[in-house]
C-alpha cells in the first residue's frame, strides 16, 4: 500500500485538481489541500484564485480527479 501523499503548501499555490493530477503523477495516493487559496506569499507563481466551499463546478471536477489517485 502507498501511504505517501503530498499537501497543499507544497503545491505552491497550485490549484487543487492540478495538485491531484500532480500527486498522481508523482505516485502519491494522497493529498490534503484547504477550502481556499493560500494568501498571495504561498502562490509565488500567481496561479489563479480558487475556492472549493464556494465553486461547485470545482468540487465535481474534484471528485473526478480523485479517481486518478484511488487508481493509481
Amino acid at each position: 500500500m502507498n501511504w505517501l501523499g503530498i499537501e497543499m503548501l507544497s503545491g505552491l499555490g497550485l490549484p487543487p485538481v492540478e495538485l491531484v493530477h500532480l500527486a498522481a503523477d508523482l505516485g502519491c495516493a494522497h493529498v490534503s489541500t484547504g477550502l481556499y487559496q493560500m494568501p498571495a506569499q504561498y502562490n509565488p507563481l500567481g496561479y489563479p484564485q480558487w475556492s472549493l466551499k464556494d465553486d461547485p463546478a470545482l468540487r465535481r471536477a474534484m471528485l473526478v480527479a480523485r479517481e486518478k489517485l484511488i487508481t493509481c
